[in-house]
């Protein structure tokens, strides 16, 4: 019988599961495009810039 072991940094194991998680999201929450993206940046900046004052 053959045992392999392997050891993998934790910080990629993480975002490979992080990704994963998310796939599909953007579109779940009407992100089509880079532009929606972007948009949505804006406005949460906005609104952070509103609240920290």
């Amino acid at each position: 019988m053959i045992t392999r072991n392997f050891i993998e940094n934790s910080a990629v194991h993480a975002m490979q599961v992080f990704q994963q998680n998310m796939k599909g999201e953007a579109e779940n929450t009407g992100l089509e495009s880079d532009e929606d993206i972007m948009t949505l940046i804006s406005e949460m900046r906005k609104e952070s810039q509103l609240l920290n004052k």
